[in-house]
């Protein structure tokens, strides 16, 4: 609530004008919070009271130019009634302040009135905002102004008072910019407020001291919000995690990748390797020293020779592989017979035979020989 007084102008008598003190009345009240407050004003102490650059009228508040101060006064003493903006100690003693500042002021071009928002201890300390329209005067000139009556003065609620200007956007419940979400200055007793970076206005029509975020994953952009770019989101897109994720996804992604293609490749090569053995350890597996694809192969010289059929009667002596991996000479080529026809005389107890007493596992490869020890109807018994 501002409060303020309605001064009497002096009363004339003919061509002189006659000095009449000032009479003053307690400006009309809003009690809250039984009636809401407008708009651009806050419940202080139960009454409303404009934000500091508008004051009261017609239970509105209009911006003004207002010019903030502090005035202390050493003649009243403090109580605790000049706590309540509502109480009868309250009204009185801000309407004998608001008179006093009055009479300073009201030379001034522009003045209107001057509200006292709030009564504190230390004396009475009382909080007023100075309000002009349409005036091109600073807060120097009024500070000055204030300062001058003061010390010139030699009696009344000034006698001794002390009086500072006040900073318009000082902070506050009544300050006239949302300090969160813009900045404050002053102009010419008219406070500008001015979005924060990230924040945009809200709209004219509603308010024009407080500004508003963008939605997660939007950003301001002058006086509007756009979304992100991809990979951003959060206040203002500052939140890049999920750039951070998509980034990093990539880089296993791609590891993985190669991984997997190196493995693929590997087990290729381990596959084709183990073919390469096997076909070679197929072709080492055939002990045979003789040569499969050459007939005519000489026999190694390193590796003891295995006896070959032979249809030629008059090749070398034929040989005879031993238990013990030696050879000889399995007979004596003579021309003996043993009494028939076409064969050699064999000696039974130097021949190792299936049926005698020294058998060998090698004599059937004795070729063109009769078996001595074949019994004629053995066949049968098989």
């Amino acid at each position: 609530m501002s409060t303020g007084v309605t001064t009497q102008p002096p009363t004339t008598v003919g061509t002189g004008t006659t000095a009449a003190p000032p009479v003053t009345t307690a400006a009309p009240v809003i009690v809250c919070p039984m009636k809401p407050c407008p708009a651009e004003s806050v419940c202080l102490n139960g009454t409303c009271a404009c934000v500091t650059g508008s004051f009261l009228n017609n239970d509105q508040c209009v911006k003004a130019q207002v010019f903030p101060g502090q005035l202390r006064v050493t003649a009243l003493n403090f109580s605790t009634e000049m706590s309540n903006r509502s109480s009868p100690v309250f009204q009185k003693t801000a309407a004998d302040i608001s008179a006093q500042l009055f009479q300073i002021l009201s030379g001034q071009k522009g003045y209107v009135r001057s509200d006292v928002i709030q009564l504190t201890q230390g004396s009475v300390v009382a909080t007023v905002d100075n309000i002009f329209e349409g005036t091109n005067l600073t807060r120097q000139d009024v500070d000055q102004a204030v300062l001058a009556a003061i010390t010139s003065s030699t009696s009344g609620l000034l006698l001794g008072a002390v009086y500072s200007g006040r900073d318009l956007c000082a902070p506050g419940s009544l300050a006239p910019c949302d300090l969160s979400t813009t900045s404050c200055s002053a102009v010419n007793g008219q406070a500008r407020c001015t979005c924060l970076p990230g924040y945009v206005t809200i709209s004219q029509l509603y308010s024009n001291s407080s500004c508003k975020a963008c939605p997660s994953g939007q950003r301001a952009v002058g006086d509007a919000c756009q979304p992100c770019s991809f990979g951003y989101s959060g206040f203002n897109c500052n939140d890049s995690s999920l750039l951070a994720v998509v980034v990093v996804s990539c880089v296993l992604g791609g590891i993985l990748l190669i991984l997997i293609l190196a493995l693929i490749a590997y087990c290729c090569w381990i596959n084709k390797g183990d073919k390469r053995k096997a076909c070679s350890k197929s072709e080492d597996d055939f002990d045979s020293p003789y040569s499969v694809t050459n007939m005519t192969q000489p026999w190694p010289t390193d590796i003891t020779p295995i006896p070959r059929a032979n249809a030629n009667r008059d090749s070398g002596p034929p040989m005879e592989l031993t238990e013990g991996g030696s050879t000889r000479v399995l007979v004596d080529k003579k021309n003996q017979t043993n009494g028939m026809t076409g064969s050699y005389d064999l000696q039974p107890e130097d021949l190792k035979t299936f049926k005698g007493k020294n058998t060998s596992r090698y004599s059937y490869l004795v070729q063109g020989h009769e078996n001595p020890y074949f019994l004629p109807g053995e066949e049968g018994q098989k």
